[in-house]
């Protein structure tokens, strides 16, 4: 259910499912190339300190005086919105000897909102200069996962506008101009001009919730439009790049337009069909290409039904490189043909079922559904509906959602190991 206050946007969730009650509030923003490397130091900051918990021992002895509440910030991406999360899991109350837990939690969450730890405009210099280090350790360190490394630079290749190349943690060129100062002015465009939703599930009383959140009135911009999807101008071209670095296994990453969104007409095609590609252990790629031919180490794909697109990861020799696009060619037409066995395809269905059932038993993916619910109304069907469309998927609308993969970047990244053939 959600409050009839239109300032912000409150979801409650009852359900007697679980123990614990997870809070969680997310401000959204168009995404934004200039504003992604701040939003993500401003998680940080936030996550560790305010001005009454102006260390991260001192808040984690609060949350530990909450029964061992556990709190985080992180940000995230879908389609145009970047999100800044934060989010708070207590002990239901109803289950100990203590009572107003809940109204403590709140209340700790208001003061990381709107009490950070700011002094004369500036976040305190030395809480700053650790979170910015080690956000920007954390960045440096993709470069040595030689599979992460190449998954960001298949986007940068793949995405025209700057904002989509750009993770939503943000780059390290982009610490240059951060300053306690500056990511005050963050914090502050944040509370003003954001999209504000908090989500609230467990087993609570919803008027209780209401009262608890009035505060939290007074954030965000109600009025803020943010589209979701990001589409891409179709092109013919092929944009390729290709590097060498002293690693032992190459990696060869591809992506595809597809044109195919999120809950659309081939939304549940595309779904049946990425796992049937490259998407599972029982996939045309993994089965093909890595297990028959032993042309890869690794290799699988995944569909971004937010931003209209697909790619392909692969972690290979140098000197498969053509066979290994080839072949990966040669199964995307295959799958194009509709050459796909019965009892594949309803193992894949068995698979894609189980594992959406076991989501609605996980509080993260119960929380983003709903979210995703409420701005998108073609999102909000029932379990039963879930289930009744992904079974009714069939081998022509499986090849009807291929038809629309077009490959448009290709990214190598060669390894110049002297042991590749000992592997």
């Amino acid at each position: 259910m959600n409050n009839s206050n239109p300032a912000f946007d409150l979801q409650i969730i009852p359900t007697k499912k679980f123990k614990t009650i997870r809070i969680e509030i997310r401000f959204a923003a168009p995404l934004a190339r200039e504003n992604s490397t701040p939003r993500a130091l401003l998680a940080a900051l936030l996550e560790t300190s305010s001005k009454k918990y102006p260390t991260q021992q001192a808040l984690s002895t609060k949350l530990a005086e909450l029964y061992g509440a556990t709190f985080g910030a992180n940000v995230s991406r879908r389609g145009q919105q970047h999100w800044l999360n934060l989010q708070l899991s207590i002990v239901n109350e109803k289950y100990l000897q203590e009572k107003g837990i809940l109204a403590q939690a709140v209340d700790l969450l208001k003061e990381i909102v709107f009490s950070p730890n700011i002094t004369e405009d500036h976040f305190e210099t030395a809480v700053f200069a650790r979170a910015k280090q080690n956000l920007k350790d954390y960045i440096a360190s993709l470069e040595e996962d030689k599979q992460s490394w190449a998954t960001l630079k298949i986007q940068e290749e793949y995405f025209a506008e700057q904002a989509q190349k750009v993770p939503a943690f943000g780059a390290l060129r982009d610490f240059v101009t951060l300053t306690p100062e500056s990511l005050v002015r963050t914090y502050r465009e944040m509370l003003t001009h954001d999209k504000l939703t908090v989500a609230v599930l467990g087993d609570v009383d919803p008027e209780e919730i209401e009262l608890l959140f009035a505060d939290f009135a007074s954030l965000g911009d109600p009025q803020l439009k943010l589209p979701l999807f990001y589409a891409q101008d179709e092109s013919n071209l092929i944009h390729e790049a290709q590097e060498e670095q002293p690693v032992i296994q190459s990696k060869l990453n591809l992506a595809y337009d597809t044109g195919i969104y999120y809950y659309d007409e081939l939304y549940f095609p595309q779904i049946v069909a990425n796992a049937l590609f490259g998407g599972s252990a029982v996939s045309k790629l993994f089965l093909n290409v890595r297990e028959k031919a032993s042309l890869a180490y690794s290799i699988s794909s995944s569909s971004d039904v937010f931003r209209g697109c697909m790619f392909v990861q692969t972690g290979i020799d140098r000197k498969n490189r053509e066979r290994v696009l080839r072949m990966v060619n040669e199964e995307l037409e295959s799958l194009r043909r509709g050459e796909v066995e019965s009892e594949t395809l309803k193992n894949i269905k068995r698979q894609l079922r189980n594992q959406f059932l076991i989501g609605q038993d996980q509080i993260r993916t119960i929380l983003d559904q709903n979210y995703l619910a409420n701005i998108y109304p073609a999102a909000a069907i029932s379990t039963a509906e879930w289930l009744k469309r992904l079974e009714a998927v069939s081998i022509k609308e499986i090849q009807q959602a291929a038809e629309r993969w077009n490959l448009s970047a290709i990214y190598f990244l060669e390894g110049a190991g002297k042991n590749e053939e000992n592997i």
